[in-house]
C-alpha cells in the first residue's frame, strides 16, 4: 500500500509534457521574420539609393542629349573595358552639349568651340576637367586647376615664357634633338618595315623635356621619365578607376608622377643655381627663372615661383605634349 502511494506521488509531481518545443518554435519563427524584415529593409535601401542615383542625374540631364538613364553606380565606366573611337565618335555626335555620368560624376561633353570657349570663361560653374582622377595624379594645387585671379595670374607669368626670343632658344634645341634621333633611326635601319611609333614618342619625349629642362636634367632621368610616363597617360584617360589602390591605373600613376617630379624639382633648382652665376639660358625653365630675376614690384600677374611650382608647371606642359601625341 505504502509503494503504491509513492508511486502515484512520482507520477504527479512529474508532467507528461511541457511547452518547451512550442517556445523554441516561436523564438525560430521570430528570427526568420526578423530577417526577412532586415533583408527587406536592405533592400528598400539600395533600391532607394539606386532610384536617386537616376533622379538626381535626370535632374541635371534635363533636356542635354545623352543616355536617358544611367548605369547604376558605374555609369560609363565599363567603357574603359574595351574603349572604341566609335564609342567617342557617337558620345562626340550627341551634340554640342552631351551628357554622361561615371560613378556619380555628372560630366557634360562640348563639342564646338563655342561651347568650349564658354565653359573655360565660367570658372564658377564648371570646371574644364574631364577626367575625375587628374586632380589626384598632377596634385590638386597645379596651376591648371586654379581658376579666377590665382590661375589669371599664373597665366600672365607665364605668358614670357613664349615671347620670339624664347622660341628661338626652344627650336635650336627641337632641332638638335631631332636630329640626333634622325642619325639613330637611319644607323638602326632595317630592310623590313618597322613600327615607328614608340620611336616618335621616344623623340616626343625627350624633344620635350630638353626644351623645358635642357642640360639641368641628366639623360637617366629623361630615360626613365619616358619609360614611366605611360603610366600616367593611363590614367589619366576619360574613363578609368577613380580610387588610388595599389594595382590601379590611378595609383601607379600617382608613383610615377612623384619619381618625375623629383627630376623636375631638381632641374628648377639647378636653373636657379646656373642663372644667378650668369650663364646664358639654354631652355623654358632657364627664360622663366631670367624673367623671375628681372622682374620688380610693378610686373603683373604672379613673379615668384617656387621650385615645386616650376616643377608642376613644366609637368602640365609635359602632359599636353604627351596628350597630344596619344591622340
Amino acid at each position: 500500500m505504502a509503494a503504491n502511494v509513492v508511486s502515484d506521488h512520482v507520477s504527479a509531481t512529474i508532467p507528461a509534457s511541457t511547452s518547451v518545443p512550442s517556445f523554441v518554435s516561436t523564438i525560430a519563427a521570430y528570427e526568420t521574420l526578423s530577417s526577412h524584415k532586415l533583408l527587406i529593409s536592405a533592400a528598400v535601401v539600395v533600391l532607394s539609393i539606386l532610384a536617386l542615383e537616376q533622379a538626381v542625374y535626370r535632374s541635371k540631364k534635363q533636356a542635354l542629349p545623352g543616355s536617358p538613364w544611367t548605369i547604376p553606380i558605374i555609369g560609363k565606366f565599363m567603357d574603359s573595358m574595351n574603349p572604341t573611337m566609335e564609342g567617342y565618335i557617337s558620345q562626340w555626335n550627341k551634340g554640342p552639349l552631351s551628357a554622361l555620368s561615371v560613378f556619380h560624376i555628372f560630366i557634360v561633353m562640348a563639342s564646338s568651340n563655342e561651347y568650349t570657349r564658354k565653359i573655360f570663361n565660367s570658372p564658377t560653374y564648371a570646371e574644364p576637367c574631364l577626367v575625375a582622377s587628374a586632380k589626384e595624379i598632377l596634385e590638386p594645387d597645379n596651376w591648371v586647376f586654379l581658376t579666377g585671379k590665382l590661375h589669371a595670374d599664373y597665366r600672365r607669368g607665364l605668358n614670357s615664357l613664349f615671347t620670339r626670343k624664347a622660341i628661338s632658344i626652344y627650336l635650336a634645341v627641337q632641332d638638335r634633338v631631332t636630329r640626333e634621333h634622325f642619325a639613330r633611326w637611319l644607323a638602326d635601319a632595317k630592310p623590313e618595315h618597322e613600327d615607328i611609333m614608340n620611336k616618335i614618342r621616344d623623340l616626343n619625349m625627350e624633344t620635350s623635356l630638353r626644351v623645358f629642362c635642357g642640360s639641368r636634367i641628366p639623360q637617366p632621368a629623361i630615360m626613365e621619365i619616358t619609360e614611366q610616363y605611360w603610366l600616367i597617360t593611363l590614367a589619366l584617360q576619360l574613363v578609368n578607376f577613380p580610387l588610388a589602390i595599389p594595382g590601379t591605373n590611378v595609383y601607379n600613376a600617382k608613383q610615377c608622377r612623384k619619381r618625375a617630379m623629383k627630376h623636375l624639382t631638381e632641374a628648377a633648382r639647378l636653373s636657379k643655381l646656373a642663372m644667378a652665376a650668369g650663364e646664358t639660358p639654354e631652355c623654358l625653365v632657364d627664360e622663366w627663372v631670367t624673367q623671375m630675376r628681372a622682374q620688380d614690384e610693378n610686373s603683373k600677374g604672379k613673379t615668384d615661383f617656387s621650385d615645386h611650382e616650376i616643377a608642376q608647371v613644366v609637368l602640365s606642359f609635359l602632359f599636353a605634349s604627351q596628350d597630344a601625341m596619344s591622340s
